[in-house]
């Protein structure tokens, strides 16, 4: 059985956890003083639009439908990101929307690191979990990336989220004490005997047309799936009535319906209309047999409360605001990335580890929920929800190759090797996290072999990191760069503490206890220092820092530096001055002079005066001979981006 955490995920209260408010706020207060000073990522302009234009789809606006990529993720968060940035730049004035978006990033991030410290709770002290969520916290990885990424944070904060309040529903699961017709969720044990007299006695006391109907509906659910599994009379009825309808000859209702659906009848041939009947027909057996199936057993489980009980039927299961709380997470963080269905898959895992048979009922629920929230929040999906939601996981699952650069060498996103990840994370966060995360694993492997610990937190935490790494390495999963696995690096982090923990309980004097803390936090600020704003390019001693990684791995795949690059062009450029970007301009326009003319290279840096060249993405694709360099955006040997002026003639 699941160990109760020390502390209910409800009674978090700043009186017993000052630390980590404290961390939090100060984290806050951090973030409105810098968070001004953040370029804009690659494609964040984009985002920033689908967000808006899905709000307007909620009104009748079909400018959502218009944008591109709609099938790669959805845009719940983008909504929430362009609700929100109105109001913070007129509570912060001088802030641009940018600004408002990056700083709606970091308090999500602020919100994930909440989440992560309640889950921490189930391993250790309150001290150890406040210190590692400052841990989390001053990442130079993490942080940079939380004002800056508007999908990997949000997705990580509410994979967070859904797993804390799930975990919570398995813990503190509360059953209504009123014997309802399908019974309560309890603890209480019968043998097979028992529970069949009692099952037994309950079919013996039901009225015979109660018992007719049960047969009655029991049948004709067993004839319906078998006709559609196997003979297939329902499917060559359907297949008549599209090629009547094709013809004109269908009956009234159906011929007004197939006119609906097909507006170009006469420009497309019937061979296609019968394809997609064939689609639509599987995706239909998805949903009827297990609601069937699911109908059925509700219906005998409220005349026969027993079998009910095997499974979980029952009217409590609506009123666990933990379990309905945590499903709508899952629907939101599905949306935002579709592989978020895993951190669901967790939940699940936990819920039958503690009910066995009688989480069937509520992960039931759970997942209905789940699919209906991601369906609302994701307009795409609206017009053919079971197609798009299965095509767009498919895409998923094949995106296009990108490349990344791994140990000086340019590597397919879908071929990486398979020490990409740890070597990587091994890199990118602090010499002190990696070296606790070792002594981490070593306290959890002695556990294990001891048999202490909760096993079912040790899985969920095995899994965690296991099946992302598995999907990378034999199956291909495309990622570039380490974004794409920030969700992994948090039990990473658990591990670490874990190991901070043992450490710390050797220790006799409190005094020392804090020197030891303070050892661990200060390479991440010390980096945060060192790189702001530029934190999300870091990298650790053990590769000489970013100047050591320079050449070797990627440094700023964003080239969120061009805002610097800009703000210098706009201390040196004339009035009118033409300012190019090899790639795009829309990530200077908030930060460029109003007067300055911006074009991209595709429209020729022939009439350039100023060129801003981020080296990751422009190198080697523009002619630089017509001009010299005069300003360049770097950290230690690592040059980000660089302003070239036209060669005076």
């Amino acid at each position: 059985m699941l160990e109760r955490p020390r502390t209910a995920i409800w009674r978090v209260r700043l009186t017993t956890h000052w630390p980590v408010a404290f961390v939090l706020f100060a984290a806050l207060l951090a973030g409105l003083v810098l968070g001004n000073d953040y370029g804009m990522s690659w494609d964040e302009y984009r985002n920033a639009d689908v967000g808006a234009d899905a709000l307007q789809a909620y009104a009748g606006s079909d400018a959502y439908f218009k944008d591109d990529s709609l099938a790669d993720h959805g845009p719940a968060y983008f909504m929430i990101q362009s609700m929100t940035s109105g109001a913070i730049t007129k509570l912060l004035p001088g802030w641009t929307p940018a600004d408002a978006r990056h700083l709606t990033n970091y308090i999500t991030f602020l919100a994930g690191a909440l989440c992560f410290y309640i889950l921490c709770l189930r391993w250790m002290k309150r001290d150890t979990a406040a210190v590692l969520t400052a841990v989390l916290v001053t990442q130079p990885l993490l942080l940079g990336n939380a004002f800056v990424n508007q999908k990997d944070i949000p997705f990580v904060t509410f994979f967070l989220a859904t797993l804390v309040i799930g975990l919570a529903a398995s813990d503190h699961w509360r059953v209504s004490r009123r014997s309802g017709a399908a019974g309560a969720l309890t603890d209480e044990r019968q043998t097979p005997g028992e529970l069949k007299l009692r099952i037994r006695a309950e079919w013996d006391s039901l009225r015979i047309g109660v018992m007719f109907v049960l047969c009655a509906i029991g049948l004709a659910a067993l004839i319906l799936t078998v006709d559609l599994l196997v003979i297939g009379t329902l499917h060559r009825w359907g297949q008549s009535m599209v090629v009547a309808a094709y013809n004109g000859e269908a009956p009234a209702t159906v011929q007004r319906l197939y006119a609906l659906m097909a507006s170009r009848a006469g420009e497309t041939s019937l061979d296609l209309y019968l394809a997609k009947y064939d689609l639509y027909y599987g995706y239909m057996l998805l949903t009827v047999i297990p609601m069937l199936t699911l109908g059925y057993l509700m219906t005998v489980s409220l005349a026969l409360p027993s079998i009910g009980r095997l499974w979980g039927f029952s009217r409590d299961v609506f009123r666990q605001p933990a379990l309905l709380a945590s499903a709508a997470l899952l629907g939101l963080t599905i949306c935002i990335r579709q592989v978020g269905a895993f951190v669901g898959v967790l939940v699940s895992l936990a819920l039958v580890y503690r009910w066995r048979n009688r989480a069937l009922f509520p992960l039931a629920v759970y997942w209905l929920i789940s699919l209906v929230v991601t369906v609302a929040t994701w307009p795409y999906l609206w017009v053919d929800p079971y197609s798009r939601l299965i095509g767009s996981l498919f895409l998923v699952a094949d995106f296009p190759v990108h490349t990344t650069l791994f140990q000086g060498i340019k590597v397919r996103s879908g071929a990486l090797p398979w020490n990409f990840f740890p070597t990587l994370a091994g890199l990118q966060l602090t010499e002190t996290v990696v070296a606790l995360f070792l002594l981490g694993l070593g306290v959890v492997i002695w556990k294990l072999a001891k048999r202490e610990g909760n096993l079912l937190l040790y899985g969920l935490l095995g899994l965690w990191v296991g099946v992302p790494l598995v999907g990378l390495i034999f199956y291909g999963m495309p990622v570039y760069g380490i974004r794409h696995l920030l969700f992994v690096i948090p039990p990473l982090l658990l591990v670490a503490g874990i190991g901070l923990e043992a450490c710390v309980k050797r220790l006799r004097w409190s005094w020392t206890q804090l020197v030891v803390y303070a050892l661990v936090l200060l390479p991440g600020i010390w980096a945060i220092i060192q790189l702001h704003p530029y934190e999300y390019i870091y990298y650790n001693s053990f590769v000489g820092g970013v100047s050591g990684a320079t050449g070797q791995y990627e440094i700023d795949r964003w080239c969120i530096s061009y805002r610097e690059a800009i703000e210098y062009a706009n201390t040196v450029a004339e009035v009118g001055a033409v300012v190019v970007v090899p790639q795009q301009v829309n990530q200077i326009v908030p930060f460029a002079r109003p007067d300055l003319r911006l074009l991209d290279a595709r429209k020729g840096v022939v009439d350039a005066d100023f060129v801003l060249s981020c080296t990751w993405r422009d190198e080697g694709r523009w002619d630089t001979r017509r001009f010299v360099p005069i300003y360049a955006v770097r950290r230690g040997r690592a040059v980000l981006t660089e302003v070239w002026q036209h060669r005076a003639d």
